[in-house]
């Protein structure tokens, strides 16, 4: 895996959560949408804990290390409301997330190749972005990385990854 001169990817750990609420509220103040406006950040980190715990589940950060700072997040989830939304059995959902002055140096496709290593050895067989048609830059992002448009609905437009092939 590529790595970036003082980044290092950890998965989230409780000496990160302030740091990690910190970027979460960075991300929210800004205009496009991203899916965590109306996130309750404390619930989140929470039930990230719990999943990372019980099922393995990757929740990585990127971190500054010459600022010991929180600066990008991925993480993987199984969506049961959307299973039943989208009418997709096994619902595994992407999220990445990188501070705005951190992004285009590599950083958001670094989180997304480590979450994307632990749902292989997870043998999750496909992963899905749910990305509002409005967010270019995500779109754009994960077309880059190999995720095909699978359809529009509500404003979103799904796209997918086959990673155990």
């Amino acid at each position: 895996m590529k790595e970036i001169k003082g980044i290092e990817v950890r998965k989230l750990a409780p000496e990160y959560i302030e740091g990690f609420k910190q970027l979460i509220e960075s991300l929210k103040n800004e205009k496009v949408k991203m899916g965590l406006e109306n996130v309750d950040v404390d619930k989140w980190i929470a039930s990230s804990l719990k999943f990372q715990a019980l099922y393995n589940f990757g929740f990585f950060l990127a971190i500054d290390l010459s600022k010991n700072k929180v600066v990008g997040f991925s993480n993987i989830l199984r969506n049961i409301t959307k299973e039943k939304k989208y009418n997709i059995q096994n619902f595994f959902e992407i999220g990445i997330g990188v501070e705005k002055e951190y992004r285009r140096k590599g950083i958001g496709t670094m989180l997304l190749k480590h979450v994307l290593e632990n749902a292989k050895k997870l043998k999750i067989e496909k992963v899905f972005a749910d990305i509002h048609k409005d967010n270019l830059a995500s779109i754009a992002f994960f077309k880059k990385n190999g995720f095909k448009e699978m359809y529009e609905k509500d404003s979103k437009l799904i796209h997918y990854k086959n990673i155990l092939q």
